[in-house]
């Protein structure tokens, strides 16, 4: 891998490490200036995604590789990263910890952020060097005390601006608060550089005020009320057999799972169902889940984006707190356990906004009293959501599976399925029992299964990605 070094502190255009015949790397300082300055506590959504971060020693970086095709140079982008600043004050944000370990985050009102310019070799390809800062950048902790929470590059090649780079820390955003940026950043003035819309959305701090006053705490008691119905009811365990006895190393393990017939499959089913295709890999997850478990009802806390409340729409800072719900799979249809999960998932998201340090102050409590704590560890996560299919689309994607019938639809699937992908990434610094991450791709669906392989072992995290796409097939197979 190219070492691209840690960021610049300096404020000049510098010509940066250059050995041999690889990239030059310089920097631009861009200045920026916004409003909202301050100081407060991080945001709910923050305080989860911060755990998270401090549990896996990671920053959870998100990180991007955008081919530039409409001739846009250094300057522009440069214009673009002080937008970013400018208008989002998560951007301009930096940690201060406190004595006892607990975040401050701190708004600067203005400052410079730093644009990489990477100076690819004519003999060398630019794409390859554009994913490998990429890779470089989301391995690279943040410094969350003396960094901006955006890294941004731009690479040139033989003169001209071919790639964009851009890494950042999940603090400052999450999937769904990129998906804002992105769009108000082409929705912007092109003369003056300012947003169309020059109000902007309620900020990390102003949230994290409203969240401590009477309105938030209500709101988080009544969610904390639905927690604590679930944890009461369900089974201590997760798992009916002991924990794995190998005690395999590396514990933690991550795997993607990538498969065509999966997309295929999961769109021909969600199209019959008239449903989400997220729903259907959730309800296939707990059906799979159930068989490998061997306990029911199945808990699962899945990721729920928050931006569906009142006034957080617009927010680009970290919305996403984890929804609980118990469901039985017993032996019921795969359409069947679909529906189960899709209503009793919609009510966990409407019990998903809470105050973190309540729920864990919850889960004490109810540990305390029933002699354990309850197993919650089964997680999932829909990266790529979309609405309802059209019924009018279940022909168009059995044809796309097979170009004919129903029944030739399910012989090409099981070919398609032969030629799915397991890919085994680096070893986490920690993690809960099992999670499972979808993502909807124009060619493939993609299932990353992350896990403790001392209760989840490696052999039954590939069941479970593998089940996965069985089950939604045979669902085809069998018509629902």
């Amino acid at each position: 891998m190219l070492a691209f070094g840690p960021m610049a502190d300096d404020d000049s255009l510098r010509t940066g490490p250059h050995v041999g015949s690889g990239p030059r790397i310089r920097s631009r300082a861009v200045p920026f200036a916004g409003p909202g300055a301050g100081a407060g506590p991080l945001t709910w959504g923050q305080q989860h995604i911060w755990e998270v971060m401090q549990d896996t020693d990671s920053s959870r970086a998100m990180g991007a590789v955008v081919p530039l095709t409409d001739g846009k140079d250094v300057d522009e982008l440069a214009s673009e990263l002080a937008f970013f600043m400018a208008r989002y004050e998560s951007m301009r944000t930096r940690l201060r910890i406190a004595a006892d370990g607990t975040p401050v985050q701190e708004v600067a009102a203005a400052g410079e952020a730093e644009l990489r310019v990477v100076e690819v070799p004519d003999d060398a390809d630019p794409a390859a060097v554009a994913e490998a800062l990429s890779e470089d950048w989301q391995a690279t902790k943040f410094d969350y005390e003396g960094e901006w929470p955006m890294r941004m590059a731009a690479v040139r090649h033989r003169g001209a601006a071919t790639h964009v780079v851009v890494c950042l820390s999940h603090l400052a955003a999450d999937g769904a608060g990129v998906g804002v940026m992105m769009r108000e950043l082409g929705e912007r003035n092109m003369e003056t550089g300012e947003a169309r819309n020059a109000q902007t959305a309620i900020s990390p701090i102003e949230l994290a005020e409203w969240q401590s006053g009477p309105a938030g705490q209500r709101a988080s008691g009544a969610s904390l009320r639905h927690w604590e119905r679930v944890l009461r009811e369900v089974p201590l365990a997760r798992f009916a057999g002991p924990p794995n006895a190998d005690r395999p190393e590396p514990r933690f393990r991550q795997a993607t799972f990538t498969s065509a017939a999966l997309r295929t499959a999961s769109r021909i089913v969600a199209a019959a169902l008239g449903t989400a295709v997220d729903s259907v890999i959730l309800g296939a997850y707990a059906y799979v889940l159930a068989g490998i478990s061997g306990v029911e009802p199945v808990v699962i806390q899945g990721v729920v984006d928050n931006r569906f409340r009142p006034g957080l729409a617009d927010a680009s800072h970290p919305l996403c707190q984890n929804g609980i719900f118990a469901v039985e799979v017993g032996d019921a249809s795969l359409a069947e356990v679909v529906e189960r999960t899709r209503r009793a998932s919609m009510q966990a998201a409407k019990y998903a906004y809470f105050d973190p340090k309540r729920q864990k102050e919850l889960l004490a409590r109810v540990a305390g009293e029933r002699g354990g704590a309850v197993g919650i560890g089964c997680l999932f996560n829909a990266r790529s959501r979309s609405g309802p299919l059209d019924a009018e689309a279940l022909g168009a994607e059995r044809s796309a599976a097979a170009g004919v019938a129903a029944g030739a639809a399910v012989a090409r699937l099981r070919e398609a399925a032969a030629e799915r992908v397991l890919t085994w990434g680096p070893p986490l610094a920690d993690f809960q029992d099992v999670m499972i991450t979808f993502d909807e791709f124009d060619d493939a669906a993609a299932l990353l299964v992350e896990a403790d392989t001392w209760r989840v072992s490696v052999q039954q995290m590939e069941e479970l990605v593998r089940g996965i796409e069985e089950v939604v097939i045979e669902a085809v197979a069998s018509e629902l």
